[in-house]
């Protein structure tokens, strides 16, 4: 069996010790007071990042609505539903994070790929990292795996499979930490495409969003252009 998968990862967005301009402005609070959450790990694992001592929980969508109607601080999330919700209410300001994620699908080969922005729910673009592609035409993977709790490389995987790319999507529990490993830098780009004896093709980015609750916490932007909340260590 060919082994091929799509894998994600996130970019750190590390706070700066002096943060130079406020774009929400609220108070400074113990940051174990916060009640801040996630809608998956890799939005949990920003969300630390962005509130470092707070107590982060990871939530399903109807938990992310929940939390916002039951007077949460924070979010960090990439659902359009649970987006637009937060932004129809007016206690909420909801803040576009940077591109922190990068998609691409590891094989043996490196076969071109059509656009497939559109296949992901929400806000992506096509990757900007570009690497050599095949010069000629190889038969597609019998499988392409995803992580079983990464729903943006689920419906990437499924696309792919569309697209004659991959013969089936299978979701698979990988230890992140191993496949990871494979991975010396992020993004990928034309430097560093191969991956062991596997290759790289670089399919989108994405960034989710950081809802807070106006009043509650602060948010202030770093000099490398990242933002965090506001708290009192």
């Amino acid at each position: 069996m060919l082994l091929v998968c799509v894998l994600a990862c996130g970019h750190a967005v590390t706070p700066a010790a002096s943060p130079v301009s406020v774009i929400l402005a609220g108070p400074t609070v113990l940051a174990d007071s916060l009640h801040v959450a996630a809608t998956d790990p890799f939005g949990a694992a920003l969300a630390q990042r962005l509130a470092p001592g707070a107590t982060v929980r990871i939530v399903s969508d109807r938990g992310a609505l929940d939390l916002i109607d039951s007077g949460g601080d924070a979010l960090v999330t990439d659902w359009p539903a649970v987006i637009r919700y937060a932004a129809s209410r007016a206690e909420f300001a909801v803040i576009a994070l940077p591109w922190h994620r990068q998609y691409a699908f590891i094989s043996r080969h490196a076969p071109p790929i059509s656009n497939v922005v559109d296949a992901v729910h929400g806000d992506a673009r096509p990757a900007t990292s570009r690497c050599p592609l095949d010069s000629v035409p190889q038969p597609p993977a019998t499988v392409v795996f995803y992580f079983a709790n990464d729903s943006i490389a689920r419906s990437l995987a499924e696309r792919l499979v569309g697209l004659g790319v991959a013969q089936r999507a299978v979701a698979n529990r990988y230890d992140r930490v191993a496949m990871e490993s494979y991975i010396q830098a992020w993004p990928i780009d034309s430097s560093r495409c191969d991956i062991g004896s596997l290759h790289a093709v670089p399919l989108v980015e994405t960034r989710p969003h950081l809802i807070v609750r106006r009043g509650s916490v602060g948010v202030v932007a770093d000099t490398a252009g990242g933002v965090k909340l506001e708290t009192t260590p």
